[in-house]
């Protein structure tokens, strides 16, 4: 396993002083893009009435803590945003929905850069 970490969002976060931390970072860096691609296609298919962490979770029988940090790595990411509202999660507690930005109302949506999309 390699010491390199690249620095987040490009990388799995984790804590600079914790060897545990900086080992799991490690670990998720090699399946990350792939996690990153099969979540937000769920979130896009999904449409403008979102997905939870729990709701992945149980299509593809994994567990919501697991993946709700890549939720968090695509919102950081520009790719998904937060609804707004919530829905009830697997354990009663109301959970973020999730939608793909291109669902979102205009000024949620990420700001473009100066030389890509307009901003």
């Amino acid at each position: 396993m390699t010491d390199y970490l690249p620095d987040y969002p490009a990388g799995a976060g984790f804590r600079r002083n914790s060897e545990a931390s900086k080992d799991g970072a490690r670990h998720i860096n090699a399946k990350r893009p792939t996690l990153l691609a099969t979540y937000y296609q769920m979130v896009l298919d999904a449409g403008p009435a979102g997905i939870t962490g729990d709701e992945i979770a149980a299509m593809i029988d994994g567990e919501a803590y697991l993946i709700r940090p890549r939720l968090t790595d695509l919102k950081e990411l520009g790719r998904i945003v937060a609804k707004g509202a919530r829905r009830e999660g697997a354990h009663g507690v109301g959970v973020t929905i999730w939608i793909a930005a291109c669902f979102a109302p205009k000024e949620d949506q990420p700001q473009g850069d100066l030389f890509g999309e307009a901003a």
